[in-house]
């Protein structure tokens, strides 16, 4: 015989929480769990995690913050920290925390994305430069889909001011031609384009009849034809300059 007891959430019997559940009970449940345990840093984190799905920035800062104090070692709560400093334009402290966030964890391309974001923010360029291809380098196939998507991402974030892409690649060229060709194909719309681009990466004005030239593929080579193949002639072969008929020879 089967016994049914009361329907008990999820939410209630497990400790991690699904994101996806916006809901005041689990906003109740990690503020209950902060109550029990006032040093309980992953606590926090989670509950900052549903103030910023719930659209309520400033907490989820302050939430994330008290994550990264009482563990000071986790570089997740520093990313999302930098992210939500971000949306509040509080750009200098999104910085310190997204380089804590990278500190910690070398190859967190995430965090180097968002503090490339940044540094635009702050005007520094060569920065900005340096951790996007930071980003690009440690996660290529995230960053290949985020930045060559035309409708959102990357190009989403920085906007419709091109001279802020043409600032970025200019530093981005010398270390990755690829993610700098990524980033400007936004607005690579016929040969003007492309001669902007040359000018700008390069320096210098584009040669005359020149365009862009696509790169050889590394490693390919010309297939040679298959099939039959005239053999060299062998034996005498006449000179170009040398008689062919008894006549001139008696000349």
């Amino acid at each position: 015989m089967l016994l049914f007891g009361p329907w008990v959430s999820p939410g209630w019997t497990q400790a991690d929480l699904r994101f996806e559940q916006h809901s005041p009970e689990v906003e109740k449940y990690w503020q209950k769990k902060i109550q029990r345990n006032p040093r309980d840093g992953r606590a926090y984190y989670h509950l900052g995690r549903h103030y910023e799905f719930t659209r309520r920035i400033q907490l989820a800062a302050e939430a994330y913050r008290q994550a990264t104090l009482l563990d000071p070692g986790w570089p997740q709560a520093f990313f999302y920290l930098g992210k939500a400093y971000r949306e509040l334009s509080r750009y200098q402290e999104a910085a310190v925390a997204l380089k804590r966030a990278v500190t910690l964890k070398s190859d967190y391309a995430r965090a180097y994305h968002y503090l490339g974001l940044i540094m635009i923010d702050l005007g520094r360029y060569e920065e900005a430069a340096a951790a996007l291809v930071n980003a690009y380098t440690y996660n290529p196939g995230w960053a290949e889909t985020y930045y060559d998507n035309t409708t959102f991402g990357i190009h989403h974030e920085l906007g419709s001011d091109k001279e802020v892409n043409l600032r970025l690649i200019k530093y981005i060229y010398p270390v990755n031609q690829h993610l700098a060709r990524i980033l400007y194909n936004n607005w690579s719309r016929g040969n003007a384009a492309m001669k902007e681009y040359w000018e700008t990466v390069s320096g210098s004005e584009l040669p005359p009849d020149k365009g862009y030239q696509q790169p050889p593929i590394p490693g390919y080579r010309e297939p040679q034809e298959l099939g039959y193949q005239k053999a060299p002639d062998v034996g005498f072969q006449r000179r170009a300059n040398m008689p062919s008929a008894p006549e001139e020879l008696a000349d």
